[in-house]
């Protein structure tokens, strides 16, 4: 079974429980993260890509979770 994935748009304090939830999901996995800045927060996993806008994510995603 292929896992969910999800971008998380919002890099703010609660991103970072997000993050947490669903890497605890051995089906689920976050593929991308958008922020306005454009930075990747400290901490972040490098196998999640960091975007400017949810338009360019440019990997296959299921769902977003708004943070």
């Amino acid at each position: 079974m292929l896992p969910f994935r999800f971008v998380i748009v919002g890099s703010g304090n609660i991103s970072r429980t997000y993050l947490d939830g669903v890497s605890n999901l051995a089906e689920a996995e976050v593929v991308g993260l958008v922020s306005r800045r454009g930075r990747r927060p400290p901490g972040l996993p490098t196998s999640v890509s960091v975007y400017r806008a949810l338009a360019e994510v440019d990997v296959p995603f299921d769902a977003v979770i708004l943070a």
